[in-house]
């Protein structure tokens, strides 16, 4: 229990550490207060309650019950916002606050599924979270739910938005790819550049590596909620083996969709052989290069939105032409951390991930870290296709194209 407790201050520190951007310069800012000690709680079943509050958020409470399911808070103070981390991404809810003995329905939420959730409230003392099943029993299940006073949010609470468009569309195979193989990039473009950077994600195998996905994200600058393919992950150096049983065209028309909805100038994503020779690895490779070629023919997919047509493609580690980023210079939106470091804390979030290694496909021993150089250096790109013309100053992905 120490040693859970140790890990989460671990990383709530290295959450503040990172997001300067977020800490007002005169260092003097107060912020809004964790409740959590003046609040009782309830729910319709109590067993493991506790795990609600306790601060560990790598632990989980799930409560059930026929028709409707509630977690209850009661505060001695006002309730100005709630920070509820789901476990998993959350269908819609409703909160109720209590009038005159009686729980009275205010508004519904979850409307938008995500997995860590801020709401705004008007100074509750008596909420209930209210979760409903036309048939069968309701479920609600929770990582941690902490109520705060009025003010300014802490930097640890994670307010995502829904992105319109965005700059740069990063496709991952797994959570944890986006910085052991493209290194500083989301720190350089999300953080320090101020871009939108969506990232889209092809599988994240269970709630734990979602919570880690999203922490990562948000220590690196980035605020669009990710989208995430929840395909079943599986082992095979195959890219058709992957194919065929995540659905080709059924990938091919979501990653359309996609890259029609957020119009990204530049997409970014791994290397053609998988790296180490992961197929789905390949497949994010591969199903970047389709959606390059094809986003802009209105005759592919003609249901899924109107023609887009990004203006260059880069994968790692590709063709002949490559170009090798910096990753060490030190960024001014993350107090002078570099985005390697920033890369690596991002990485440090994936506390389920430390420590692995596996063999390639010339059987040498590859770890699992961020750093640069190696065998599959983090730091490399080729540009698989541009309709700008070719890059000549090698050093931005969006060399030759206008910046807002």
């Amino acid at each position: 229990m120490a040693r859970k407790r140790w890990v989460i201050s671990v990383f709530l520190l290295a959450l503040l550490l990172a997001l300067p951007a977020l800490c007002a310069a005169d260092g003097g800012t107060e912020y809004a207060r964790n409740l959590q000690e003046v609040c009782t709680f309830n729910a319709s079943t109590t067993d493991k309650l506790r795990r609600v509050y306790n601060q560990e958020a790598r632990s989980s409470f799930e409560t059930s019950k026929k028709n409707e399911a509630f977690i209850e808070i009661r505060s001695a103070e006002p309730i100005h916002a709630l920070y509820i981390q789901w476990y998993g991404p959350q269908d819609p809810w409703i909160l109720q606050t209590l009038e005159n003995d009686q729980w009275v329905d205010q508004a519904e939420y979850g409307l938008d599924g995500f997995a860590q959730e801020v709401v705004k409230l008007d100074g509750f003392t008596d909420i209930r979270i209210v979760r409903r099943a036309e048939k069968g029993k309701a479920t609600l299940n929770v990582f941690e739910i902490t109520p705060y006073s009025e003010g300014e949010l802490p930097p640890e609470v994670h307010q995502w938005k829904k992105a319109e468009k965005a700059d740069l569309l990063i496709v991952s195979a797994h959570p944890d790819d986006e910085y052991i193989f493209l290194g500083g990039l989301i720190p350089t473009y999300a953080g320090e550049r101020q871009m939108e950077v969506q990232v889209v994600y092809l599988t994240y195998a269970r709630p734990l590596r979602l919570e880690e996905l999203l922490n990562g994200l948000w220590v690196c600058g980035v605020r669009n909620y990710p989208e995430i393919e929840e395909r079943k992950d599986f082992r095979s150096t195959s890219l058709r083996k992957f194919y065929d049983v995540w659905g080709k065209e059924e990938l091919q028309k979501y990653f359309i969709s996609v890259v029609r909805k957020y119009q990204p100038r530049v997409i970014v994503s791994q290397d053609i052989d998988g790296e180490y020779g992961h197929g789905a690895h390949k497949l994010a490779a591969d199903i970047s290069m389709y959606v390059f070629d094809n986003a802009g023919n209105s005759e592919v997919f003609p249901d899924c939105g109107a023609p887009w047509q990004p203006s260059k493609l880069y994968l790692h580690l590709y063709g002949e032409g490559q170009r090798s980023f910096d990753w060490n210079v030190p960024l001014d939106y993350f107090g002078g951390r570099t985005a390697l470091e920033v890369a690596q804390e991002a990485w440090r979030c994936h506390i389920s991930q430390q420590g692995g290694s596996v063999k390639d496909t010339k059987n040498r021993e590859f770890r699992f870290t961020v750093r640069n150089g190696g065998y599959y250096d983090n730091a490399v790109f080729g540009l698989y296709g541009s309709t700008v013309g070719e890059d000549v100053a090698l050093d931005d992905l969006f060399e030759n194209i206008p910046v807002d």
